[in-house]
């Protein structure tokens, strides 16, 4: 043999080693997601081939003379695959590949036909997955229709022109206020000499109405001008200074 002394191991972890005559890892192809609970080399021929029982149900064909590439893919057991065995099925040299799983069966490969190709079980999971994806209904789109007809405004009359108001529909937010001081608008007299002594004159008035002070009208008399300041003791706040 080209290879003599190799020994092939897997592990629960999928991983898959070969180590040499001396214990050193030479070989160590890609680890599968879930267990490899078995594993057998291929009788004869010029290379190193390894089958492989994955616990995801499929049985693996290994080439690890040079650097490991994956040569066959065997689907077919409901189950975890247990074992793995080479058969000669003439004196040919003819080989056969069996696994057993515990799904109780006892299943024979041909790692040579090309349905068991990388490439062709690629292919061929691709289209299950986009025939399952077609049988499926698409919930978003149906979810995303009824949002957008919820949303859309009844129409009315002939022209369907005019919205009807079905209480759906969300109320329009109070605008927020300007910012002023105030609620309303002060008129422009206000804002005259006149305005400004009358209106200090009335707060003056209000404020010593507020205190008790006296309940007599201060109208037309003058005004101190610490009394029209800003602060506990001034009215300014309500001449809109």
């Amino acid at each position: 043999a080209l290879f003599p002394g190799w020994l092939a191991a897997t592990s629960k972890d999928g991983s898959f080693l070969v180590y040499d005559g001396g214990g050193v890892v030479v070989r160590s192809p890609p680890s599968c997601r879930q267990a490899l609970n078995d594993v057998a080399w291929a009788p004869g021929g010029a290379g190193a081939v390894a089958a492989v029982a994955g616990q995801d149900g499929l049985v693996r064909v290994v080439d690890v003379s040079f650097r490991p590439s994956l040569r066959a893919v065997m689907r077919g057991h409901d189950g975890s695959v247990l074992c793995v065995c080479w058969a000669r099925v003439n004196d040919a040299g003819g080989t056969a590949l069996l696994s057993g799983s515990d799904d109780q069966t006892l299943r024979r490969w041909d790692p040579e036909d090309p349905s068991h190709y990388p490439s062709a079980v690629e292919e061929k999971e691709k289209a299950e997955r986009a025939a399952k994806a077609d049988a499926e209904p698409s919930a978003t789109s149906n979810e995303g229709g009824e949002e957008e007809g919820k949303d859309a405004p009844t129409l009315r009359g002939s022209n369907a022109k005019e919205p009807v108001d079905d209480g759906k529909r969300a109320k329009k937010k109070a605008k927020k206020a300007s910012g002023g001081r105030g609620l309303l608008k002060a008129p422009a007299w206000e804002s005259t000499p006149e305005g400004v002594a009358a209106g200090q004159v009335a707060a003056v008035d209000l404020a010593r109405r507020l205190h008790g002070r006296s309940s007599a009208s201060t109208a037309g008399a003058p005004t101190d001008d610490d009394e029209c300041t800003y602060g506990p003791s001034g009215v300014g706040l309500y001449l809109g200074q």
